[in-house]
């Protein structure tokens, strides 16, 4: 099991800039870095964007991914932005809104491969969401097309399924 040193990221700015003292790039990604993992919130992200924004992280974890489900969110934009060689997405929330969102959490995770969100409507949307509007039946090759494009990168599990593996709630 791999040995990490995980960093909190929160408190008052002055504490933040103690624990940002400790980012020294020349060994971040060696086993006597400093630290290997920052938790924090989206909101201290965004406060102190330019300090996370200076770092070349290996991976970027984000748990409630719906909060980026918007291209026109500033989290979106600036989390985008960041300089991380890959990046996972994590939610408890059905991405069923719309075709709209979906392509912002897709392009957000591979932005090469997603990158253009037009294309992206064009092959799946109009037609999808038209059938959802109206209850008309749906283009099954259209929803076959977009599941197998869609399964490489999605892990599904049903909560049902989930609630008996969890162990009981420890808060420390």
């Amino acid at each position: 099991m791999p040995e990490f040193k995980v960093v909190p990221y929160w408190g008052s700015p002055a504490q933040r800039k103690i624990l940002r003292q400790f980012w020294d790039q020349k060994d971040l990604h060696k086993k006597e870095a400093s630290f290997h993992v920052v938790i924090t919130s989206y909101q201290l992200i965004v406060s102190d964007y330019k300090y996370f924004n200076r770092i070349k992280w290996h991976a970027m974890i984000l748990d409630e991914a719906q909060a980026i489900k918007s291209t026109s969110s500033v989290r979106w934009k600036l989390l985008l932005q960041f300089n991380c060689r890959n990046r996972l997405l994590l939610s408890g929330t059905p991405i069923q809104n719309s075709m709209g969102e979906l392509w912002a959490l897709l392009h957000f995770i591979m932005p090469t491969l997603f990158d253009s969100h037009e294309e992206f409507n064009e092959w799946f949307s109009k037609d999808i969401e038209n059938h959802a509007e109206n209850k008309t039946g749906i283009d099954e090759k259209q929803i076959s097309r977009l599941h197998m494009i869609l399964k490489p990168f999605m892990l599904r599990r049903i909560k049902k399924d989930v609630e008996n593996e969890l162990s009981d709630k420890i808060e420390i």
